[in-house]
Formats: C-alpha cells, structure tokens, sequence
C-alpha cells in the first residue's frame, strides 16, 4: 500500500528523520515524500493525490515510528475497505481520546468513531479512501484547517471511520501545534 508523507517547506527537514524512522522499523516499499505548497496545502495535496491509489496511508513528517511495524497488520485492516462505508482506518489508538466511539462488532481489535466525534478528519497517521480524503482537501485550506473545519464537515455524514485500539504505528510526534518539540529530537539523538 502507498504511504505518503506530508512535509511542508518549513519542516521538510524532519521529513529526513522519519523516513529515517520508515526504514528502520517498516520496511513499506512504496513511500513517496510529498512536499506541499507553502501556501495551499490542500489544494497541492488534492493535486497530488489524483493520481494516488484508491487507498493510501497518510503520514506527516514529525511522525517519527519507534517500533516495528507489521506490514500483516496494514494489509489486515485495508479488507476492511470492502465495506465501501468505510472510508478511514487510524493506525494509532489515538482516536480513544476524541469520543463518542463504540466498539466495533465485526474486530474487537477496533472502535467505530461516532458521527459525533470529534478529530474524524484528524491527520495521524491513518489508512484513507482517495474520495473522502480529497473531499476535504479545499483549495486554501492548511493542515489545521483540513482537520479542524474538516471535522465538522465529517460529522454525522454516515460514514465509517474506524481506528485501532492497540498501536499499528507507535512513533514520536517531533512536532505540537506548528511548533518543533526541540526536547523530543534532541531525547531521539541523546543530545
């Protein structure tokens, strides 16, 4: 399955540590670095993503995975795209903080984000359908924005979005808000 890494002009340099990561702990063999436009975000990455699969796994670059992945785990969950309702799977158990969720009847191993729920459009590290992902990739819109008034626009729209309940991904977020967490790169190289 494709795996897209997102960076940013601005932090394209982290991108280097988590393809880095990437190597060292999946051995994913189709990874694309992604630089997007400084100015329309969105608009580059709709541009980009025309000619992706109709499945993708969407990472940023301050994701920086620190244990194996099983790439059996990844192509587990992709079934679940059978279900042509389903439109994300989040590979991190993350999505447990932004309620309201329910588990899952089919795997025990996943929760059903509520209609609901908050974060439905967040940008950790995730399993997308091309469609769903392009419909909130609106010219302008920077990554904040694709996540913040691209969750009320997934609200309530029938769709299902699951997420794990234990890590497929565990990595370190180099990055909090738009700003570079200096504490957690200098932890990573025992500097």
């Amino acid at each position: 399955m494709k795996l897209l890494i997102l960076t940013s002009p601005k932090y394209k340099w982290l991108a280097k540590g988590c393809a880095n990561r990437i190597g060292q702990f999946w051995k994913a063999t189709d990874v694309e670095l992604f630089v997007t436009d400084e100015y329309d975000w969105a608009g580059s990455v709709k541009r980009k993503l025309q000619k992706a699969p109709d499945m993708f796994i969407i990472m940023l670059e301050d994701y920086w995975i620190n244990k194996m992945v099983n790439p059996s785990s990844i192509d587990y969950l992709a079934l679940r795209f059978k279900d042509p309702n389903v439109v994300k799977i989040e590979l991190t158990n993350d999505g447990r903080k932004c309620g309201p969720y329910e588990q899952d009847k089919k795997d025990v191993g996943l929760i059903v984000r509520g209609q609901a729920a908050r974060c439905r459009s967040s940008l950790q590290a995730a399993i997308w359908r091309k469609d769903y992902f392009l419909k909130l990739c609106v010219d302008g819109r920077n990554p904040w924005e694709f996540e913040l008034t691209g969750e009320k626009e997934c609200m309530g729209d029938g769709k299902t979005i699951l997420a794990v309940k234990r890590n497929v991904l565990s990595y370190d977020n180099m990055a909090n808000k738009g700003m570079v967490r200096i504490e957690a790169v200098q932890e990573t190289f025992n500097v």
